[in-house]
């Protein structure tokens, strides 16, 4: 199965359009089983809205949100593409940016097995007064402190941190309202 950039652009802007403030990338040549204005694309296990099609006896499996830079843009973004807000399948040209895949990770928000509730922040296994634990990558460099006496106080360091580290990337990781 193909994907990225070996489709032209041009075959993207025959086959597809897009909406630019909702990222909805429609079919706008008819097939077998669609429709013209239809929502082109399904959610994958990820969440991102992925386009399948068939062409000439390849499969290709294109992500509507690169599908939607390169109709935006004329061009397939070269890199990864963030979604700015986090949200998976919001795909509005103003939520999409290029990045690198460290600047694509600083985005992500806490993981789902977080035991403490803040990003970056655990308890030290190793016994001490003050059992907090803080920790923040950056381009394979860990910037770590250790000895905070509550959770609160080591996401505040090392948010700050991330804040200085992660630029426009940073993702404080609390949930949004």
């Amino acid at each position: 199965m193909k994907s990225k950039n070996d489709l032209p652009v041009g075959f993207l802007r025959e086959n597809f359009s897009v909406n630019p403030e909702t990222g909805s990338v429609l079919w706008s040549a008819p097939g077998r089983k669609r429709r013209v204005g239809a929502i082109a694309g399904t959610i994958s296990p990820k969440g991102y809205l992925q386009i399948f099609l068939r062409l000439e006896g390849v499969n290709y499996r294109l992500y509507a949100h690169r599908v939607a830079w390169a109709l935006h843009y004329g061009e397939w973004p070269v890199g990864e593409i963030d979604h700015k807000n986090g949200v998976k399948d919001d795909n509005s040209i103003t939520n999409l940016r290029r990045a690198t895949g460290s600047e694509n990770k600083y985005n992500k928000p806490k993981q789902a097995n977080n035991e403490c509730g803040l990003k970056w922040v655990k308890k030290d296994n190793r016994p001490r007064v003050n059992p907090w634990r803080a920790c923040v990558r950056k381009d394979k460099v860990e910037y770590a402190k250790s000895g905070f006496s509550s959770k609160e106080e080591a996401y505040e360091w090392a948010s700050m941190t991330a804040v200085k580290l992660h630029g426009q990337f940073y993702n404080s990781g609390l949930d949004k309202p």
